[in-house]
């Protein structure tokens, strides 16, 4: 689908949520945060007591933080 809208000569940056269907796209895509960080929040909650995981997810939100984007 995203093929047919953009086109196969679509050379711009493509900002998209984490959907599948936009992988097979050629070029420079950006995901977007807002969607990561609420996936983020999800795994935290499910990996509560997993340590690694609550940092990992610490270190990719201070990124965001760092970057004030929000």
């Amino acid at each position: 689908m995203a093929k047919r809208i953009l086109g196969t000569d679509f050379a711009g940056h493509l900002v998209s949520d984490f959907y599948g269907g936009y992988n097979d796209l050629a070029g420079a895509h950006q995901r977007c945060w807002i969607h990561l960080l609420r996936d983020l929040h999800e795994l935290k909650e499910e990996q509560a007591r997993n340590s690694e995981v609550q940092e990992w997810a610490l270190a990719v939100r201070s990124l965001y933080d760092v970057a004030g984007i929000g």
